[in-house]
């Protein structure tokens, strides 16, 4: 009986030894949604996540002595999210250098609106406040780096209609100190459904759709640390294409910069940023093209190219990034290439 027992499991695991790599990988799967929906099930979260690997080249840049050329992973992310009665929650870790707590918060249902609470990022920017894994472009917009630094506070968003709000109230630059970082956003569908948080064309409604908004910004522990940011986009499941018009006063914006730290933070600046996404095949093959105009003293200006190649959307998928500084200032002058893989679960 005992032989008869291990004959069994010696032609079971045989199975599996000889079964495709597509077969364990779709049993793979199933195992993990089986485990997922357990978990929701029982009141546990969902677990999600994704990495990015990342190929740079670029003879403008020195790493050592050498010209940059390597590989990095920018975000390994694991996501938690649930529900309780109600009240929502998501905790989002980073552990591509260490482990980094990214989001922890609490969406609380308030009638017709929702208030979130804890450690978020504000919707100043849809550039800046969509999540990485739905970019098309590798890199976001200056104006999304500027503000994409996440903070301890409360958001209440509402949507009526075509008309959606946004409020945060954030710690700002004194951290718990009583002088609060300010956000109001107001977006307005002006065609169809609108828009999502998805940059590109992928995914994208069949009819054109459009949403345009405004936002404005202020840091209590910066005098006149305010910046108003406009935007327009439009998408289908074909093209994409949209529009930012920033501008900040003398003082500048306290958050966070990514290039544009002696730029949009310091000259009164109007940056501009323009872009337009084109599907070559319908969900496989989508370029994009993009530029950015500074307003600085350098006459600052960033073009960057883009192609996105989808094995399973936004999940599974390789893009391939062109990204070329120009400026007055040679040491601002950087032209670079960008190769990235990018896989989610």
């Amino acid at each position: 009986m005992k032989l008869l027992s291990m004959c069994a499991a010696a032609l079971t695991l045989s199975g599996f030894a000889v079964a495709s790599e597509t077969d364990y990988s779709s049993f793979d799967r199933d195992i993990e949604a089986l485990v997922s929906g357990r978990l929701a099930d029982e009141g546990g979260p969902s677990i999600s996540g994704y990495a990015q690997i990342r190929y740079m080249s670029s003879s403008d840049v020195t790493v050592g002595g050498n010209d940059l050329g390597g590989f990095a992973v920018p975000r390994a992310r694991v996501i938690f999210k649930g529900e309780r009665q109600g009240y929502g929650y998501k905790v989002q870790v980073d552990f591509a250098s260490g482990t980094l707590l990214k989001d922890a918060y609490v969406d609380i249902p308030i009638n017709n609106i929702s208030a979130r609470a804890g450690l978020f990022r504000s919707a100043f920017s849809r550039s800046g406040s969509s999540s990485s894994a739905t970019m098309f472009f590798i890199d976001r917009t200056e104006v999304g780096n500027l503000f994409l630094t996440r903070d301890a506070g409360v958001m209440f968003h509402g949507t009526f209609d075509q008309l959606s709000f946004f409020l945060s109230l954030m710690n700002g630059t004194d951290g718990a100190g009583d002088e609060l970082n300010t956000v109001i956003r107001v977006a307005f569908n002006f065609m169809g459904a609108g828009i999502g948080s998805t940059e590109g064309a992928y995914g994208g409604p069949d009819e054109l759709s459009g949403t345009a908004s405004i936002s404005m910004y202020d840091d209590g522990e910066a005098t006149d640390g305010s910046a108003i940011l406009i935007e327009a986009h439009v998408a289908n499941s074909q093209y994409s294409a949209g529009l930012e018009l920033f501008d900040a006063d003398d003082a500048g914006v306290s958050a966070t910069p990514g290039f544009a730290a002696g730029t949009l933070a310091s000259d009164d600046a109007t940056a501009m940023a323009l872009y337009g996404t084109y599907m070559l095949t319908p969900d496989q093959w989508e370029l994009g093209l993009r530029f950015q105009d500074m307003d600085d003293a350098d006459d600052t200006s960033i073009m960057e190219l883009g192609v996105n190649r989808y094995l399973d959307g936004h999940n599974l998928k390789y893009s391939i990034g062109y990204r070329s500084i120009s400026s007055d200032d040679a040491a601002l002058e950087v032209d670079m290439i960008q190769l990235q893989l990018q896989v989610a679960f």
